[in-house]
């Protein structure tokens, strides 16, 4: 049964098959393509539209953390009874969620 080990420095990752270790770089981009966004926006609540630019404002979300902030935007939207995300709409949550950020 063939097993890789493997370990992370700070710029690779490094494996060894059972003879020389051969490396792989540490992927670049934290963040998610836009259609990875715009797929998991259009799936998270049937109930709201997305506007593509609204999509390219939370690319850069990494990937852990985009359902909780798709949560949190359709969780507004709801609040304010909206049934379509805009641009302006991600910057207003953003700017009511600053004072948190500075705590």
């Amino acid at each position: 049964m063939p097993i890789d080990y493997g370990y992370r420095d700070n710029v690779r990752f490094w494996f060894a098959r059972h003879f020389r270790p051969y490396r792989v770089a540490i992927p670049r981009g934290k963040g998610s393509s836009f259609a990875t966004v715009k797929y998991a926006c259009q799936r998270f609540d049937p109930d709201i539209a997305w506007e593509d630019e609204a999509c390219e404002k939370i690319v850069k979300v990494p990937n852990i953390f985009l359902k909780k902030a798709l949560g949190g935007i359709v969780k507004a939207a709801r609040e304010e009874g909206g049934s379509v995300i805009t641009p302006g709409f991600i910057e207003r949550v953003r700017d009511k969620r600053s004072p948190e950020k500075k705590k």
